[in-house]
């Protein structure tokens, strides 16, 4: 490690390979000294006892969260700090800001602010002590860094990113092919592009946290939306009718897998899954088997053959139906298999699915 550190230069960073949340990891290591004691910090959070020694980047973590190629938002990932009001010593700010973490229920618990020796020696090389008054809006940083594990003040910059700076982000993601990820970006200012003022990507995060903090909150609609395809619903298309109805399903179903799409068919007795082979259910109901597909996550489309009345005294077994096809007709009761329906209750019937 002091072989690597004198390479490439102090100061350095000091972090487990294997870690996350920030656990174990030190910035600002200017000297050997620091370094051990970095160095064994390191070890104790790490699995693997692999240990990474890297050059420290001037700047502040920016976290560029991506969905499918596209910025959902962007945050400044300041250290955890208190605000100063221009009265108060900053042992009275930590004081008061636990006291309001303290009185929330506990899943509602942020970290608790520290004014541990650590704390006074951030604080101290900021030019702030315990004792300090800063001024209104003022922040007085009780960490190095923001984390997870030791929390931290976000600030939406998601307006004021330079496009270069989304777009390395953009590439970094592809090249993982991540669908969803958080891009860690050090920069002195993210409003400048990252090939002026020498930003680094620190990280790609294939599993980054989303919805803690109230700025991410804001932006779960918008996820959703990106995440999930007609609005979250798996496409339903009825066909209506006897022998002939099961016929038309299977060409719909064909037509379907050809484009790729993992379509299940059913009637009340009969489950075809999208490799054309037969689904075993324990029931003769086309309303339970539609909602056991409905919790299968092979389903990306379903196509339900009515031949019975079951529905109308089942009632419907999903919310939404995007397509109906009434073939003929010819329906037998769900009580009676060998007994025909009338016209009057395949009308109600007709008219149930339509949503009439």
């Amino acid at each position: 490690a002091t072989v690597i550190a004198k390479k490439i230069g102090w100061p350095v960073v000091v972090k487990p390979a294997d870690a996350d949340r920030g656990e174990g990891v030190t910035v600002g290591v200017t000297n050997d000294k620091e370094l051990k004691i970095a160095f064994e910090k390191a070890k104790r959070f790490s699995r693997s006892k692999r240990i990474i020694v890297e050059r420290e980047v001037k700047g502040v973590a920016h976290r560029i969260f991506i969905v499918k190629g596209e910025l959902i938002y962007a945050v400044k990932r300041l250290p955890i700090s208190v605000e100063g009001d221009g009265v108060k010593e900053v042992s009275e700010l930590i004081k008061d800001a636990n006291e309001i973490i303290r009185s929330k229920p506990p899943w509602l618990r942020k970290k608790i602010f520290p004014d541990d020796k650590e704390a006074v020696e951030v604080m101290k090389r900021s030019n702030y002590s315990l004792a300090s008054i800063p001024e209104k809006e003022e922040l007085v940083p009780l960490r190095v860094i923001e984390s997870t594990a030791s929390g931290g003040t976000p600030q939406n910059v998601t307006d004021m990113i330079h496009p270069d700076n989304i777009d390395i982000a953009l590439r970094a993601v592809k090249l993982f092919g991540l669908e969803v990820s958080g891009v860690d970006i050090i920069s002195e200012d993210i409003t400048a592009p990252w090939h002026v003022n020498g930003a680094i990507i620190n990280e790609v995060n294939f599993a980054p946290a989303f919805g803690v903090s109230e700025i991410s909150k804001n932006y779960i609609p918008t996820y959703l939306n990106l995440i999930l395809d007609n609005d979250g619903r798996i496409p339903i298309s009825v066909v209506v009718g006897g022998h002939k109805a099961m016929d038309i399903a299977l060409q719909e179903q064909t037509m379907l897998m050809q484009k790729g799409i993992s379509c299940f068919l059913s009637s009340h007795n009969v489950t075809i899954n999208a490799l054309r082979k037969g689904v075993i259910l324990p029931f003769k109901s086309l309303y339970k088997r539609c909602r056991a597909l409905l919790m299968n996550s092979q389903v990306e489309a379903i196509i339900l053959v009515v031949q019975t009345d079951e529905f109308l005294y089942s009632d419907l077994p999903c919310s939404h139906i995007n397509k109906v096809t009434n073939i003929d007709a010819e329906l037998i009761s769900s009580k009676n298999l060998k007994n025909k329906v009338s016209k009057d209750r395949a009308d109600a019937l007709i008219k149930l699915i339509n949503g009439e």
